[in-house]
């Protein structure tokens, strides 16, 4: 991190500010956030995800199926660099996002090990397929008022509009197994939190969605 990325007087040597899109790092995290700062990570379930990015990076007029970028290798893994480095464009995007190495890639076991001590160190989980209920639970846990959230619903693309044979979708969660069992454990994790499983709970949800949506 650059002197240039500091906010604040400049006599403060860690940062005390919302981050967003910043590939994890513990040891930069560490060295230049403040002491027990609160790591929220908002996770895809992996074929939704896939669609979603295939049709960002591939839109109209240089549209491409899924399918299609599942069948073709060096699209698939392909590289892109940006301000956080180089990363995989649709392979383990998720998986690296969060600070796995990517040259373990093919190493089931370092996967399995870095999902278990990375679920273990989140604070706060986002499922995008329960984006209201984890909003709810973000509330809870920061005592916020319904007034104190801006809730803006933009456009979101259908994924079930970008159709996948269930031969694909099976190629795909073995190709990307290791975004699939990332998934797995950050599910279990969110059901786990206390108050989930109960009515009163996703009643909640719905009147905070009403309340915010209004």
């Amino acid at each position: 991190m650059s002197a240039d990325c500091f906010i604040g007087p400049g006599q403060v040597d860690r940062a005390d500010v919302l981050i967003h899109h910043a590939k994890y790092s513990k040891d930069i995290y560490d060295k230049y956030l403040v002491k027990d700062y609160k790591w929220i990570v908002p996770v895809r379930e992996p074929v939704t995800w896939f669609k979603s990015a295939v049709r960002y990076n591939y839109r109209f007029p240089n549209y491409k199926s899924p399918e299609e970028v599942l069948s073709d290798n060096a699209t698939l893994y392909q590289k892109t660099r940006g301000r956080v480095g180089e990363a995989a464009k649709f392979h383990l995007r998720q998986l690296e996002w969060l600070g796995f190495d990517y040259k373990l890639h093919d190493n089931i076991t370092a996967i399995r090990e870095y999902i278990a001590n990375i679920v273990e160190r989140m604070d706060i989980i986002i499922l995008n397929d329960h984006f209201d209920a984890s909003l709810l639970l973000l509330r809870k846990r920061f005592c916020w008022k319904y007034t104190d959230i801006f809730y803006k619903s933009f456009t979101v693309t259908n994924s079930s509009q970008e159709l996948m044979s269930q031969s694909a979708i099976t190629k795909l969660l073995s190709i990307n197994l290791g975004e699939q069992l990332l998934y797995e454990a950050i599910n279990k994790s969110w059901w786990d939190q206390s108050g989930v499983e109960k009515s009163t709970f996703w009643n909640e949800v719905s009147l905070m969605f009403l309340i915010l949506s209004g």
